[in-house]
């Protein structure tokens, strides 16, 4: 079936992201060799809800296309959450917080581990991102940061710093920093604690 992508309604909770290059490609892709992929829709009233194909409809609405190829399906809002996870598993990023709060809806429509697991993450994966989904604002963010006290120096002991990168290039450069301003045979520690004491 073909539909006008107007017609196309994206979802609130679309946990796929494309960054602007990899976006300009697909546009470009689609201009040089048309649709290759149709969208798979859902009904919803007038209109149709995006369940895949949410950059597609995108790039068909910024080159101007009156009429895309789609599938419609008759698919439940549960249903739709999970094969929307499960698609955008397999291609492009997922936002991880979007993604903890579409299994936080499911879980609380009363969807069963075993039909979550159908998105592509194990159920260790899908009950971390449940947790972490769960955590209040005040867990994750302090109202302030204050000064550690002074720790009596206990030989032996050692203290762990965790900083988590969401893109590779940012944490490779990071490391590659760190090592450089540590020295020969300097772990990235000490890196860290030498740009600490330049800045």
């Amino acid at each position: 079936m073909s539909l006008d992508p107007q017609m196309l309604v994206p979802a609130e909770s679309n946990p796929n992201v494309m960054d602007p290059e990899r976006y300009e490609a697909l546009v470009g892709a689609i201009r040089d060799m048309g649709f290759l992929q149709p969208i798979l829709v859902r009904r919803v009233g007038e209109k149709f809800e995006v369940v895949d194909g949410h950059h597609r409809r995108k790039a068909a609405l910024d080159l101007g296309y009156k009429e895309i190829p789609c599938v419609v399906e008759d698919y439940t809002q549960e249903e739709t959450h999970i094969l929307r996870l499960g698609m955008n598993r397999l291609r492009g990023e997922l936002d991880l917080s979007t993604t903890a709060a579409v299994f936080a809806s499911l879980r609380d429509a009363g969807c069963e581990a075993e039909q979550m697991a159908l998105t592509g993450f194990s159920t260790g994966e899908i009950d971390d991102l449940l947790r972490a989904s769960s955590r209040s604002a005040e867990e994750i963010l302090p109202e302030a940061v204050e000064a550690p006290e002074e720790e009596p120096d206990d030989a032996g002991k050692t203290w762990t710093l965790e900083i988590v990168f969401t893109d590779k290039g940012k944490y490779q450069a990071a490391r590659k920093g760190l090592k450089k301003a540590a020295g020969k045979g300097g772990e990235l520690s000490d890196g860290l604690m030498v740009l600490l004491e330049e800045g």
